[in-house]
This record gives C-alpha cells, structure tokens and sequence, in this order.
C-alpha cells in the first residue's frame, strides 16, 4: 500500500502544487523520514490521532504543522481538519469542511452526520490517489447547503 501510495502522489503532483494532507501518515517512525524527503510538492500537515512519529519528525526538522487550518481557493472558504465537524468556521456562508478521521465512510455516504457541504478525502476513498481541488469542488456542487446556513 505504502507503494502504491507513493506513485500515485508522484504521478499525481507536480513540483509547484500544493499538497494538504489531512492526518494519519503512519504507525511507524521510520517512515517519516524514508518517505517525506521522496514527496513533490509543497506539503501543509494537519495532523491526526495516529501521528506522534510525524510530529516528531515534523519538529525534528522545523516543519510546520497544524490541528486545523483555515484556507480560501478562488474565493472558496475551506476548513481543513483531520476530524469531521458539526460547524466550521463560515460553515453558515457556504465554506467546506475537508477531512479524513474516518477511512471507512466514503465521500458519497448517504449518513445524516456526512451530509452539507464537507468531504472525507482520505485516500481510500479515491483509489489511493490524492483528490484535486477541481474534483473535490465538482462533487460539492451536488452537496446540500450545511444544517446552519444562512439563507437570505
């Protein structure tokens, strides 16, 4: 799987692309520092429950790293999180909520605790390939609004 994982990423972004990885990278800590250094591309780390050995690896090499972190792309408020959530920041106004906590609900899960508009992206939802902002945004359009947007 490690493999798999690997190629696809190197198949899949480029040098100048920019990667947000949503927690839970390994169990082990070697693996942190055999695989990062391979990985193209600008990496944002949110981490998750599983990733002590990469926080240390993070802070043994001056990484920056977050809990959560709150992005906009083409005017498109996103909340970045390993763990998913009722409300987000703007959550009210339309913003997204990616995360991937759980590696068994699938992004097109009919559960009332996925529905709005946030998205589970971890990568075994996606064939082991990271998703893209343009995927990710297609898939939103078909999404209902969150419980608590504001309607005008």
């Amino acid at each position: 799987m490690e493999s798999k994982i690997i190629d696809n990423i190197k198949n899949t972004v480029k040098t100048k692309d920019i990667v947000f990885f949503l927690g839970d990278f390994c169990w082990h800590r070697a693996i942190p520092s055999r695989i990062i250094p391979r990985l193209p591309g600008k990496w944002y780390w949110i981490l998750g429950n599983h990733d002590k050995d990469l926080r240390k690896y993070l802070d043994k090499n001056n990484i920056e790293y977050y809990t959560l972190l709150d992005i906009e792309i083409d005017k498109q408020p996103i909340t970045l999180c390993h763990y998913p959530m009722v409300s987000w920041n703007k959550s009210h106004f339309g913003a997204w909520q990616l995360y991937g906590h759980h590696h068994w609900a699938t992004h097109n899960s009919d559960n009332e605790m996925f529905n709005g508009p946030k998205l589970n992206v971890t990568v075994e939802n996606f064939d082991y390939y990271p998703i893209d902002y343009y995927s990710i945004k297609r898939i939103m359009e078909h999404r209902k609004d969150n419980w608590d947007k504001i309607r005008k």
